[in-house]
This record gives C-alpha cells, sequence and structure tokens, in this order.
C-alpha cells in the first residue's frame, strides 16, 4: 500500500476544494496523521488503493507543489 505525505495544509486546501474527506474515506482509502517531531510542520499521510481515483487525483495535484 502506497503512502503519500503532504504538508497537512495543503492536503486540507486540496480536499475542500475536489474531493472531501468523507469522500476518500468511502473509496476504501485511509487518511491518517503522522506523528511528527515539534520543530517539523504537520503531516498527514494518504495510505491509498492503487484504483483508490480520488487520491490519486488529489495527489496529481500535491505533485505541482
Amino acid at each position: 500500500v502506497p503512502v503519500f505525505r503532504a504538508p497537512l495544509k495543503m492536503i486540507q486546501a486540496l480536499t475542500n476544494t475536489m474531493v472531501s474527506f468523507r469522500k476518500i474515506a468511502s473509496a476504501k482509502c485511509s487518511i491518517h496523521t503522522i506523528p511528527t517531531p515539534a520543530s517539523s510542520k504537520p503531516m498527514i499521510a494518504l495510505l491509498a488503493r492503487q484504483h483508490c481515483w480520488q487520491v490519486r487525483h488529489v495527489l496529481r495535484k500535491i505533485k505541482k507543489y
């Protein structure tokens, strides 16, 4: 299962405008926050199955950053 990491605010901005966390969850994907040192920015991981197009769509947008 691939794990993708991106800044939390970036994920939130994308999911708010494109696909909701609920839709991602209903697509049999899971979203988990990753424990990070206090010095680093909050990160979140998207654990997605290969066929989960909603998450892949979001990740393609993330890669443009």
